[in-house]
């Protein structure tokens, strides 16, 4: 009965052994009668080793896929167990006598027990990596959705909202999905022997599950899919769907969807797996921060070492704990470190070392992501150094940028407010100043404090103004130290000149009747003031006493009319000529009164012809400020038209309505002057009026006036050429007014 029932068990044991037609797939089936409360109930697994066992000891073993067979074969006095491979015996065994028992063991799954929870994990084999089949349930810290971080380490449970592991472990969620990490926390959460996947290895998954389209259903448990039609589970990955955290900080696709992360970062972006129900992707991200599960591998973590130095007087700290405090970090790994100077009187200064990692070498708190390599940094200090800064004369400026604590080496920005009394002159030698000439420079500091001194001269106001603004531009006022050059200028707008530079200042000037002069000895030693002279080209008057309005156009230092003088206060016809009364005409016309008269064109057009007497009128016939102009007037006008000694008479002349007394000879002018000489003729001393079209008549002004009929007077005549020539007084000539608008300096 013993040897039957042995051989029965034994029969049954290799019969179940050699049952499937797949030596070297594994098959896991896990029997769950209660979804919501998971039990590993079977295992059922083909078994790759055999072995022989005598007196608790292996005294033989095969790898299944040696064996064709196992055979049992009874004689009269014993019972053997035979083992056939390729047909051929390879051993036979006394079940009485050589064997105790026959052990079957299955090295493609099993279990595991984390050395710091004592929780107790299964796994499988998939290719060459060994996979934890559920998920990570490794919870140092619970957080609620709204405290995220791509920085720190972040655990979360799926619908849970609080900070207490011990509520979170309650939940229902906790005990069937695990937990959800934020990748930086997922990095070392894995159990000591186990790490996170790397992507190439989440690909490998893949395609041993046969591919992107059909892996699903070879790597989904039977539960906790809403579809699970299809499920086969075939290689025993068991993946449940436990939904994520998004990047909206909501919990999503609980029974629908499945995420884990990997090891494997690019420069802005992580790699993880997603399962759903129709595919299994290896896809990035850059939300480091959402929530995702983890399934571990096992393997080593590859750490590497954060070695940190001092050079000067500090400390450092790093914020990141590594496992065993030895300062070993898992690559890309996010470490904080920071600088501490030991006192006031020391500084951070840099970081040196692998700096490419740093996010800021300069910043005495700093980050960096851990290589796969070690790292070697050291946080460098220096003293505390001063700069000290002086004006000479004092209070002759401000600074501003050297009122901190700096290092050796340091480049430091220096500003320079001058007082509006002073003027800088540059800085005393110095050669940590990188600009001794600009008053805002920087300086370069030395092993030690700082002392420089900037150099101040005391200034002048100079005040330049013009007595019509709107007609000019002034350059050069301003402050100047003593004896400093100093060159002044003045632009005139269209229709303005330039007259002279006045006022008490004009003393200093080189020559005041210049737009740009200098002063001849420099800036004197106390403020000046000095005015520009700018007068107005051109203008127009109305004379009150009838309201004509006239032109004018400034010739040098005189304003005069560009128009004959039309002032009528009486008329008179050319039979009532006189040497004693002053007498008023307009050529060719005998009028009743002078409003009739002023209706003719002769009237506007060559305006009245005055007898001497009413030019020397001692009212004045010419508006108030305005005089019938002398000899030296007109002389002083033409020189400003002449060349070589040629007087250009012709710019004088209206360009039409002149006539020669010579056919064929050319009589208008070029106007060039602006002065609008018209042909206004004249009424000569047989009571005719002659010449109009022809000449010009202006009375020159004296003051030898005589009563006699045969007296004369000075008169410009312009025709066909021009002169001064003496006419009888009793005779009517034209008037052009005129005024001096300035007098230049002496």
């Amino acid at each position: 009965m013993k040897y039957s029932n042995f051989l029965m068990s034994l029969m049954l044991m290799v019969a179940f052994a050699f049952s499937y037609s797949e030596p070297t797939k594994v098959f896991t089936f896990i029997e769950t009668p209660h979804y919501s409360e998971p039990t590993k109930v079977f295992t059922f697994i083909k078994t790759p080793h055999l072995y022989i066992v005598k007196d608790n000891t292996v005294i033989d073993s095969y790898n299944s896929t040696e064996l064709d067979s196992i055979a049992v074969v009874k004689t009269h006095s014993s019972h053997n167990l035979r083992f056939f491979g390729k047909g051929i015996e390879l051993a036979s065994y006394d079940v009485n006598l050589d064997i105790d028992s026959i052990i079957f063991e299955n090295s493609l799954a099993g279990e595991f027990k984390d050395s710091l929870s004592g929780e107790i994990y299964s796994w499988v084999q998939v290719g060459k990596t060994k996979w934890m089949t559920e998920n990570l349930n490794y919870l140092p810290n619970v957080y609620p959705t709204s405290d995220t971080s791509s920085v720190d380490e972040r655990y979360y449970v799926y619908d849970y909202d609080g900070n207490s592991t011990k509520e979170a472990k309650k939940k229902n969620n906790y005990r069937d999905y695990g937990v959800l990490y934020n990748w930086q926390g997922a990095l070392d959460a894995c159990p000591n022997g186990w790490r996170l996947p790397t992507k190439d290895e989440w690909e490998e998954l893949v395609d041993i599950a046969q591919g992107v389209a059909n892996a699903s259903n070879r790597l989904r448990a039977s539960y906790s899919w809403d579809d699970s039609s299809e499920v086969n589970n075939s290689i025993g990955f068991s993946a449940l769907a436990g939904g994520y955290l998004n990047s909206n900080f909501d919990f999503a696709q609980i029974t629908s969807q499945a995420y884990w992360w990997s090891s494997t970062r690019t420069d802005d972006s992580v790699y993880y797996f997603n399962l759903s129900k129709d595919l299994a992707l290896v896809s990035a991200t850059k939300n480091e921060y959402v929530g995702y599960s983890v399934r571990c591998v096992e393997g080593d973590v590859a750490k590497h070492k954060l070695s940190i130095s001092v050079q000067g007087e500090g400390s450092y700290s790093i914020s990141s704990i590594s496992e065993n405090d030895d300062n070993s970090f898992t690559p890309n790994k996010r470490i904080s470190i920071s600088a501490q100077p030991k006192d006031s009187l020391v500084r951070f200064s840099h970081w040196s070392g692998d700096v490419q990692l740093l996010a800021d070498s300069t910043k005495k708190t700093t980050s960096f992501y851990m290589p796969e390599s070690a790292v070697n940094l050291v946080a460098n200090f220096a003293p505390n150094l001063k700069i000290t800064i002086e004006a000479n004369p004092l209070g002759a400026a401000t600074f501003t940028g050297g009122d901190g604590i700096y290092g050796p080496g340091d480049t430091v920005s220096i500003r320079t407010t001058v007082d509006t009394n002073y003027r800088f002159l540059g800085w005393a030698d110095n050669s940590a100043i990188m600009d001794a000439n600009s008053a805002n420079t920087r300086v370069i500091m030395p092993d030690g404090n700082l002392k420089i001194t900037a150099n101040f001269a005391q200034t002048y106001q100079l005040n330049l103004k013009a007595d019509l603004a709107a007609g000019g531009t002034l350059v050069g006022g301003g402050r100047y130290a003593a004896n400093a050059a100093v060159t002044i200028d003045v632009s005139v707008k269209a229709n303005y000149q330039f007259a002279y530079w006045t006022g008490p200042g004009a003393m200093y000037l080189e020559d005041s009747t210049q737009t740009s002069t200098k002063f001849s000895g420099g800036m004197p030693a106390n403020e000046v003031n000095i005015t520009a002279k700018i007068v107005a080209t051109k203008g127009e008057l109305t004379d009150s006493r009838d309201g004509n309005k006239y032109s004018w156009k400034l010739y040098g230092n005189m304003q005069w009319f560009t128009k004959n003088l039309a002032y009528l206060p009486e008329i008179y016809g050319a039979s009532e000529m006189s040497v004693a009364e002053k007498r008023y005409y307009v050529y060719q016309v005998a009028a009743a009164d002078t409003n009739t008269a002023k209706r003719f064109p002769n009237y506007e057009d060559y305006g009245v012809l005055y007898n001497y007497q009413a030019a020397m009128d001692v009212k004045g016939v010419c508006p108030a400020g305005w005089y019938v102009p002398k000899e030296e007037d007109f002389k002083a006008l033409h020189a400003l038209y002449t060349a070589n000694k040629d007087f250009e008479y012709e710019a004088f002349k209206t360009k039409t309505g002149w006539q020669s007394d010579y056919e064929g000879m050319e009589n208008n002018g070029t106007n060039r002057a602006e002065f609008n000489g018209v042909p206004g003729g004249a009424l000569e001393s047989g009571n005719e009026f002659k010449d109009l079209g022809y000449r010009a008549f202006w009375w020159v002004s004296s003051s030898n006036v005589s009563e006699n009929t045969m007296s004369t007077a000075k008169v410009w005549e312009l025709g066909l050429t021009q002169r001064f020539h003496d006419y009888q007084q009793i005779t009517g000539r034209s008037i052009r007014c005129v005024r001096r608008s300035f007098v230049y300096p002496k």
